[in-house]
């Protein structure tokens, strides 16, 4: 049975690891090392997103279409993070493909990398970022599999557990370091359902 949870509060700039987005600095490195035009990259995102059934996600090619959202410049490094613009319905149909763990999503949730990059104050709440997937975090101690982000006004998570088929989705239009952060909200939330 899959259960999926979503909160939303407007639409944002969606920073949760779509999939052929590894991360600013490995994509930004595939591209200077491959020859591959970033513009490319983007066009077969937005190709993806079609594939998916996500209607109502686009990706951003520079300009902000949303109110305090971020502008890029070509060539930024942050670009790929936060090109996507989504809502609530597409990441909880995002969430449920990744639930789905059909390939080539499955790849994109195995280790490549143990890290220990859970600050102090996440370790005292029980959230972990024990390992990296393809633009994942990896909660070995939980089973979890998540990602998060925020740009100046908007931050969003999307965590879900492959063993109890449960996922969690949260946007806001809330700065990131403002009260609670959505990463908070949703483990929280992701914990309560198992």
């Amino acid at each position: 049975m899959e259960h999926i949870i979503f909160i939303a509060v407007g639409i944002l700039y969606v920073l949760c690891g779509i999939s052929l987005v590894i991360g600013a600095d490995f994509l930004s490195r595939f591209v200077k090392l491959n020859g591959v035009k970033f513009i490319s990259l983007l066009l077969q995102l937005s190709i993806l997103l079609s594939d998916l059934g996500m209607e109502n996600s686009f990706v951003s090619l520079g300009e902000s279409k949303v109110p305090g959202g971020w502008s890029w410049n070509p060539g930024d490094a942050y670009l790929p993070a936060g090109a996507v613009v989504s809502d609530i319905q597409d990441m909880a149909r995002y969430a449920s493909v990744q639930l789905d763990d059909l390939p080539p999503f499955q790849e994109c949730h195995k280790k490549q990398l143990q890290v220990d990059a859970s600050p102090k104050q996440w370790q005292a709440m029980d959230i972990h970022a024990d390992a990296m997937g393809l633009a994942w975090i990896l909660d070995e101690k939980n089973g979890f599999i998540w990602h998060n982000g925020g740009t100046s006004n908007y931050n969003s998570y999307l965590g879900f557990c492959p063993k109890t088929e449960t996922a969690v989705v949260v946007l806001s239009n809330l700065k990131p370091n403002y009260r609670i952060s959505a990463t908070v909200i949703g483990i929280k939330l992701l914990k309560e359902l198992q």
